[in-house]
């Protein structure tokens, strides 16, 4: 796949080399953070090898959860750094792509048609369990996972056709804060709606911890936003929400009260995925590798160590521990200006209410990684969400850009297509 991207950027750059440098330009601060982390991961590990011991990102051989190696270069030094220039890779074609096109529609059905796909595949994983159906979807389960029973309690775990629940709630948040974002603008409101319901559904049942902690975290992104941007929700949506709410509360407090089985069972289920989760082997060992970031980011004076050179349980130690002072600061940079409104906007345009929520599906896509990354890369999802957003301001504010050689703008206005958007402000 990454051969591909870089095919494409190679044909781009030839064809247009004035929108490539722009892309770079727009995305500057993702830019510096991909290449400082691949030149780092290769010269960084060398500067420090043997100044501290690590728990290798990709641990091979180790017999206990603390145990460590001295520090060296190895593979996952190069994996990790082609992972991220992939990455930055996918932020430059996506932003290309849109740039040129002419219809935004595709995004938005897009959207759409993967939320319910991968909400419906952790249905039927679960309605089909015991049948042929597990073979089918046991020909896509082919990560380096552990393949175990996934149940917890006498609740069936949901990961559809991915390795594990984590991996699938994972993947599923950042398509139902996408297509949440989209129905918020009143973009497509019943499909993107539906789509949105029926995969925070899905996630709810899930029993993953990671599906809980990231809509845990989303929720409070968005009270955040109502009570200091109360003019960008708009009140019936507001109402829909609370509503929504209060009929699932009242939904699993009937099941509780009629069962007193299910409650107990289900309340074992919350705090085993929750709560109890800090105290266990997995969150102590999770704690140990948060701290080697910290302690790598001292022990090299701030340069970082390298990104793959350790495994740690949150993007933020990855990152600090890997890439210092100039990796944190150039993502954070570029997490503001995904997120920062920019200048000249124009008020109520479709693309400018895509890229807002293209900018906070990135942003919000990364809760769980604050709790589970093991490494510095944010991923080819974060990426693209990302490029997309960057571009999509770029164009709404700047809609009269000059003409190429061929007299056709290198930015087109968003065509208004019927029934693309029925809003009344």
């Amino acid at each position: 796949m990454l051969g591909f991207l870089l095919l494409s950027c190679f044909s781009l750059v030839k064809e247009d080399a004035a929108l490539f440098r722009q892309a770079i330009v727009d995305n500057v601060w993702l830019v510096i953070f991909c290449i400082y982390s691949f030149i780092g991961a290769f010269l960084l590990p060398r500067i420090f090898q043997q100044s501290m011991d690590v728990f290798p990102l990709r641990p091979i051989g180790m017999r206990h959860q603390f145990d460590t190696i001295p520090l060296f270069f190895s593979s996952q030094n190069i994996t990790t750094a082609v992972y991220l220039i992939g990455t930055g890779i996918a932020a430059l074609c996506c932003y290309i792509a849109v740039t040129r096109s002419k219809n935004l529609n595709p995004l938005v059905t897009a959207a759409i048609v993967i939320t319910v796909t991968h909400a419906s595949f952790g249905i039927l994983g679960v309605a089909l369990r015991g049948t042929p159906w597990d073979q089918v979807v046991e020909f896509f389960r082919n990560g380096s996972y552990s393949q175990v029973d996934q149940r917890t309690k006498s609740f069936i775990r949901i990961n559809g056709i991915m390795p594990e629940p984590s991996i699938y709630a994972d993947f599923g948040l950042a398509w139902f804060i996408l297509c949440f974002e989209l129905w918020l603008r009143h973009i497509r409101p019943p499909a993107t709606g539906f789509a949105a319901a029926l995969m925070a559904i899905v996630l709810m049942l899930s029993t993953s911890s990671t599906a809980y902690v990231g809509l845990a975290g989303y929720a409070l992104i968005l009270l955040c936003r109502a009570a200091l941007m109360p003019r960008y929700l708009r009140a019936d949506k507001l109402i829909t929400i609370g509503a929504v709410a209060l009929l699932g509360i009242a939904f699993v407090s009937l099941l509780m009260i009629a069962s007193s089985e299910a409650a107990q069972a289900f309340e074992e289920m919350i705090r085993q995925m929750t709560v109890d989760k800090a105290g266990s082997d997995s969150g102590l060992q999770r704690a140990f590798w948060a701290r080697q970031g910290l302690d790598a980011f001292f022990v090299s004076y701030g340069l970082g160590i390298g990104a793959g050179s350790f495994r740690s349980s949150s993007i933020v130690t990855a990152i600090l521990g890997g890439m210092g002072v100039v990796g944190i600061v150039s993502f954070i940079a570029y997490l503001l200006q995904i997120g920062w409104p920019r200048r000249g906007a124009q008020p109520g345009s479709e693309a400018g209410d895509i890229a807002d929520a293209m900018g906070w599906t990135a942003i919000a896509s990364l809760i769980p990684a604050l709790l589970t990354q093991a490494s510095p890369d944010p991923g080819m999802d974060f990426a693209c969400f990302a490029g997309i957003a960057i571009a999509l301001k770029c164009r709404d504010a700047i809609p009269n850009r000059p003409a190429d050689r061929a007299g056709n703008p290198t930015a087109p206005t968003v065509p208004r297509s019927a029934g693309w958007r029925h809003v009344s402000r």
